[in-house]
């Protein structure tokens, strides 16, 4: 199985990520906080339940704002289980809901 190694060219795309989420939870209407807030909550205790090793995945302290213990020695979940692609999806969500 793969490592899932963080590339060192993403360290600028984390921050990009970091500033998706606090996009979302700063929205004026908390209405719209609460309903993206649940769904990363939902979204967290998913790779709790399917990933005994999350705190091991730098994209899970990311998403569940936690600090790790130590270095993270991978940085994400493969496939749906992937923070970046939820993060991406949830801000597109986020965005076309601001717009209507």
């Amino acid at each position: 199985m793969e490592n899932f190694e963080k590339p060192e060219k993403q360290e600028s795309d984390v921050e990009i990520l970091k500033q998706r989420l606090v996009e979302i939870s700063r929205d004026e209407d908390f209405n719209v906080v609460m309903k993206f807030q649940d769904r990363i909550i939902d979204f967290i205790e998913q790779i709790r339940k399917t990933h005994p090793d999350h705190e091991e995945y730098m994209m899970y302290h990311v998403l569940a704002g936690s600090t790790p213990q130590g270095e993270c020695p991978k940085f994400d979940f493969p496939g749906e289980d992937s923070v970046e692609t939820f993060i991406n999806r949830l801000h597109q969500e986020y965005s076309a809901e601001k717009k209507q």
